[in-house]
């Protein structure tokens, strides 16, 4: 018989898991500003609706978007920025392994890497 007072198995919710990582010290400190926590939620929302393979993120700075996006999906994300963040490039890729990918480089030369886009 079915029992509907069942409890669930809850999954982690971004709201649960982001806060933690983002004050544990695991990402590296902002080089400039920083978008607010809004738009972290607006990126996992439109990454869970669009369900891409792979992201291709200009402007890492300490890599929180790239982390929300890391964790609403099954998604590859490709950063790229002028200043490397280690300590945050270090935290994303012990978390997700070969999803995340750091390049250090001007996005204003993306057109000579064509081969990125799919």
């Amino acid at each position: 018989m079915f029992n509907f007072f069942k409890k669930k198995k809850k999954e982690p919710r971004i709201e649960d898991i982001y806060p933690k990582i983002l004050t544990s010290g695991g990402l590296s400190e902002p080089h400039h500003g920083e978008t607010c926590g809004f738009f972290y939620r607006f990126f996992a929302d439109v990454v869970k609706i669009t369900n891409p393979k792979n992201i291709l993120e200009i402007g890492t700075n300490r890599g929180a978007s790239a982390l929300a996006m890391l964790l609403v999906s099954e998604a590859n994300v490709t950063s790229i920025d002028l200043i490397r963040p280690e300590k945050s490039i270090n935290t994303l890729k012990l978390l997700f392994g070969d999803r995340f990918n750091f390049v250090q480089m001007d996005s204003q030369n993306l057109d000579k890497k064509k081969e990125w886009v799919n």
